[in-house]
């Protein structure tokens, strides 16, 4: 017997994940809608916590190359999805994210990292996989591909590019370590989501 979730699907070319109340919840492409290899690019850190917020100057440095206005500290940018590259930001991965990625060729994830990674750039790819957490706080760029894979039979391709974050204080700027490799990581999304 199937368990009713809760949620239905408004269809369009852009799915409306509704809940019981018909309140939208997430969105997502319906394939038919999407160019040819599009990317999501999914930056994720509290901008409010200094370096940890390095995920949001990189996703707006991002949108500025394609032309795009930047995003407000409270805005995902999940509204203003359908471009050959797609920008959303969130304060932490949560499994509804992975609504997102179905549609998509390739996903890159971006974050700080702490020192104990000496690079202060850093480019991996993810894979689907990881152990699923009693909390959403350790849900990785690898769990979100497991239930893209799950929910659609496909996962995108994914990369984490991580930037060294030294001061995970409050504030909203970027310790000069840190907002020196913000372009740089602008250069490898770029390589990376390369739709041609």
């Amino acid at each position: 017997m199937e368990k009713d979730s809760g949620f239905r699907v408004q269809e369009s070319a852009w799915n409306a994940i509704l809940s019981k109340e018909g309140e939208v919840i997430g969105t997502g492409l319906t394939p038919d809608s999407c160019l040819l290899s599009p990317a999501l690019i999914i930056g994720y850190g509290n901008p409010y916590r200094r370096d940890d917020g390095v995920a949001w100057h990189v996703i707006n440095a991002l949108r500025a190359r394609l032309g795009r206005p930047p995003l407000a500290l409270d805005d995902t940018g999940e509204d203003n999805l359908g471009h050959a590259v797609d920008t959303v930001m969130a304060h932490q991965l949560v499994p509804e994210v992975a609504l997102l990625l179905p549609p998509y060729s390739r996903v890159i994830f971006v974050d700080a990292h702490i020192g104990e990674i000496p690079v202060p750039l850093r480019v991996i790819e993810v894979e689907p996989g990881g152990e699923f957490q009693a909390t959403t706080h350790h849900f990785g760029p690898g769990m979100l591909l497991s239930l893209a894979q799950a929910q659609s039979g496909t996962s995108p391709r994914g990369w984490l590019v991580s930037i060294r974050g030294d001061d995970f204080n409050y504030g909203e700027t970027l310790t000069e370590t840190c907002a020196s490799q913000v372009e740089p990581a602008v250069d490898e999304i770029m390589r990376l989501a390369d739709t041609n």
